[in-house]
């Protein structure tokens, strides 16, 4: 598994699936949404994982030719406020020494850190993953 550099396309963010996905970030971010209505009930940390979700549809419709299968945010659901905090969790630390758990038998094609697609000075953190 190697790090690999993911090249942002240069897309309008008017695009009418970005608007409803930051829209539903923005009141998530604002708790005029519960995350049990973007990503349902059950999980440990349940605002970060609907972020989470959220992070990745926006990112996926402004890079149509380099979609990610995961994204990774601080636990507050917000981006981490630099690359240096991305690369010093636990998650891409776990990436690093090959640590990183998938469901299903799939292994990690790819990761690193990106600037999140909100335009906030903020970056998540990428994994990539094929079938084994």
């Amino acid at each position: 598994m190697t790090m690999q550099t993911v090249k942002q396309s240069i897309i309008t963010k008017d695009d009418p699936k970005f608007i409803a996905f930051k829209d539903d970030y923005d009141r998530l971010m604002n708790g005029q949404t519960k995350p049990s209505t973007i990503v349902g009930r059950g999980y440990k940390n349940p605002k970060q994982v609907a972020s989470q979700w959220l992070m990745r549809e926006m990112y996926n419709v402004l890079n149509v030719c380099n979609k990610v299968s995961q994204i990774h945010v601080a636990s507050s659901g917000k981006g981490f406020s630099s690359e240096s905090r991305a690369m010093q969790s636990k998650t891409y630390q776990s990436l690093v020494n090959g640590e990183y758990k998938l469901l299903n038998g799939c292994i990690v094609s790819g990761y690193g850190v990106l600037p999140t697609p909100l335009d906030n000075g903020c970056f998540m953190i990428y994994v990539e993953y094929q079938r084994a």
